[in-house]
C-alpha cells in the first residue's frame, strides 16, 4: 500500500494493491469510512505491487517479475503507463524480502534473502539501476510521504 498525493486538493490517497490470484486489482480505502473501493486490475503486469507515490501525485509500483520490474500506474484505472526493469542480480529467495520507495526523482528498492538487504537506486531518466550497499538487516518494505512542508 502506498499513500499518494491527490493533486487536486493537496490530501493524500490510500491505495492497496491486491496480492492474490490473477487478475491482481489496484484499489483505494477511505480513510473516513474505511470502505474500499476497486480501481482496476492492472494492466500488462500481472502480478502484485509494491507501491509508492512521489511528491508531484504520481503512482509507481514495483512488480515482482523475473527480475523486477518497476512501473507508472495510472491511478484512475490501473493501467500501466510506463515500464522499468532493473536488470539487477537478485538476492531473492523463496522467501523473499523486499521494499520501494521513491526518492526525489529516483527510486530505492530494497531486496534480500532474508538475512542481508541490497539497495539499489533506479533513475529513470536514464533507465539505469546503482547499487548503492549491502546491510545485515531485513527490509520488507518501504515508506514514504508524499506530504512535503513549504
Amino acid at each position: 500500500m502506498a499513500f499518494v498525493k491527490n493533486t487536486t486538493d493537496d490530501n493524500e490517497i490510500l491505495y492497496i494493491s491486491k496480492k492474490n490470484d490473477p487478475p491482481n486489482t489496484l484499489g483505494t480505502i477511505d480513510l473516513t469510512t474505511f470502505t474500499l473501493s476497486i480501481v482496476g486490475n492492472y494492466s500488462n503486469l500481472q502480478t502484485y505491487a509494491d507501491l509508492t507515490g512521489t511528491n508531484d501525485g504520481r503512482l509507481f509500483g514495483v512488480f515482482q517479475t523475473d527480475n523486477f520490474t518497476i512501473a507508472q500506474i495510472n491511478a484512475t484505472n490501473a493501467d500501466i503507463i510506463a515500464q522499468y526493469p532493473l536488470n539487477i542480480s537478485s538476492t531473492i529467495t523463496s522467501e523473499p524480502n523486499y521494499g520501494f520507495a521513491a526518492d526525489d526523482s529516483n527510486f530505492l528498492f530494497f531486496s534480500g534473502n532474508g538475512n542481508n538487504t541490497d539497495i539499489y537506486r533506479f533513475d529513470p531518466s536514464t533507465n539505469t539501476t546503482t547499487m548503492l550497499t549491502t546491510v545485515p538487516q531485513v527490509i520488507s518494505g518501504a515508506a514514504v510521504s508524499t506530504c512535503f512542508g513549504t
